[in-house]
C-alpha cells in the first residue's frame, strides 16, 4: 500500500474526485470542501491524503484545521487500509480533533487512533444522512422564501452561532465573532424564510457536485418553533432548485426525533449513517 499527501487541492481532485462521485451522497462533505478550496496551494492548514494499492483509491482523507477530519473507505471492510492510514497520521504527527465517517469504519478507525494517540477519541453523536427521493406535497405556513442580503447580517451571525451551540460544533463555531465572517464570506448560500416580513427561520445551500447539492444550517429561533418555518423553508429551497440539482441531501442527529420527523414528511430518505467522534476533554 501507498500513502501520498498533497499541496495542491487542485491536484488532489484530480486524483479523487471521480471516486468521491461514485456516492455522490455519502462523500457530499468532501466533495464540498475541495470545491471550496480549489485554489488553494502549500496551505498548512489543509491536509490531504491517499491510500493506494496497485494504483487503486482505498482511502481519501481530507481535514481544513481546526475542523474534524473527513474521509471515505472507497472498499469496505478493508482493516489493513485502515490501520496503514492511521500509521502514517502517526507518523506525521497528524493528530486530529474529531472524525466523521460512515459508522463501521469510524468505529475501527477510532480504535487504532487511540492506541497510537495521546489525545484519545470518544463517540459523540450520530448523523442520518437522506437523500431527496420525491419532494411531497405538504401543508405549509403562510410566508416567503426569499435570498439572504447584508442587511441580514445584524442577526444571522447570532442564529448561526446559536445552531451551532446546539448541534454541538466545535467552540471556534459557537463564537458570533467567527460567524460574522463565515456567514459574511457564504452570505450568498443562505435563504430565509420570512412571515409577515420578519425573519423567522434560515437554511443554507452548497454544491457537493456538478449535480447535487447538501441543505444544511436549518435554524430557526426558539419562540419561533413548532410552527413548520423549518419545513417551509426546506420544502421551498429544494423546490427553487429542483431543475438545477438532481439529488439533494443533509444530515440529521439521529436522536432528536423532531428533524427527522419533518426531512421524512418532506420526502426525504435515510441512505447511511455517520458517526461523529471528538476528542476527549
Amino acid at each position: 500500500m501507498k500513502w501520498t499527501t498533497y499541496k495542491s487541492v487542485e491536484e488532489f481532485k484530480k486524483v479523487v474526485m471521480q471516486d468521491l462521485l461514485q456516492d455522490r451522497i455519502q462523500n457530499g462533505l468532501i466533495i464540498r470542501d475541495i470545491e471550496r478550496n480549489i485554489k488553494e496551494i502549500n496551505n498548512e492548514k489543509i491536509r490531504m491524503g491517499t491510500v493506494t494499492l496497485d494504483g487503486k483509491l482505498l482511502i481519501i482523507s481530507l481535514q481544513i484545521l481546526p475542523k474534524q477530519m473527513h474521509y471515505a473507505v472507497m472498499q469496505k471492510d478493508n482493516s489493513k487500509a485502515l490501520e496503514f492510514f492511521v500509521d502514517n497520521l502517526a507518523k506525521l504527527s497528524w493528530t486530529i480533533d474529531g472524525v466523521m465517517s460512515d459508522e463501521q469504519s469510524s468505529k475501527e478507525f477510532v480504535k487504532l487512533y487511540n492506541q497510537k494517540f495521546k489525545n484519545k477519541l470518544v463517540f459523540l453523536e450520530t448523523n442520518i444522512v437522506y437523500k431527496l427521493e420525491t419532494l411531497l406535497k405538504i401543508k405549509l405556513p403562510k410566508g416567503k422564501l426569499r435570498k439572504a442580503t447584508e442587511k441580514d447580517l445584524y442577526y444571522l451571525p447570532h442564529w448561526r452561532a446559536h445552531w451551532c451551540q446546539e448541534i454541538k460544533s466545535d467552540k471556534f463555531e459557537t463564537k458570533v465573532e467567527y460567524q460574522i465572517n463565515n456567514v459574511t464570506k457564504y452570505l450568498d448560500t443562505f435563504y430565509v424564510w420570512e412571515c409577515s416580513g420578519v425573519p423567522v427561520s434560515v437554511v443554507d445551500i452548497q454544491r457537493t457536485s456538478p449535480t447535487s447539492a447538501k441543505v444544511g444550517g436549518v435554524y430557526t429561533p426558539p419562540h419561533f418553533r413548532r410552527k413548520g418555518y423549518a419545513s417551509a423553508a426546506v420544502w421551498h429551497l429544494c423546490n427553487k432548485y429542483k431543475n438545477k440539482f438532481e439529488d439533494f441531501m443533509l444530515y440529521a442527529f439521529a436522536d432528536d426525533p423532531a428533524p427527522n420527523r419533518c426531512y421524512q414528511k418532506i420526502g426525504f430518505k435515510e441512505v447511511s449513517r455517520d458517526s461523529i467522534y471528538k476528542i476527549s476533554c
